[in-house]
């Protein structure tokens, strides 16, 4: 319970819109599904621009940087443990 409460603070707490943030996608690889939490790829990636809640507790959260003539995304679900299920998008 303690895990997805942290779980849910991180991601309501990342509910504000950030795009001006570069983060190494690459780092996503040092992530492992099933082992990996929230807290695990915000500190390699750097707080997230925005997440979403899917019925029966999945969370989908992204990364975003925007600049001109540069942009990355990166989409990454979590379950209702907190853990990192797989990485849905990469640009």
């Amino acid at each position: 319970m303690a895990v997805l409460t942290l779980f849910l603070a991180l991601a309501m707490a990342a509910c504000a819109r950030k795009t001006d943030t570069a983060f190494d996608a690459s780092a996503v690889d040092q992530l492992v599904p099933q082992q990996s939490t929230l807290v695990d790829a915000t500190r390699l990636l750097g707080p997230p621009a925005r997440t979403r809640a899917f019925a029966g507790g999945k969370v989908l959260v992204r990364w975003t940087y925007v600049r001109t003539g540069e942009s990355a995304a990166l989409d990454i679900m979590f379950g209702d443990d907190g853990k990192m299920i797989s990485v849905v998008r990469r640009h």
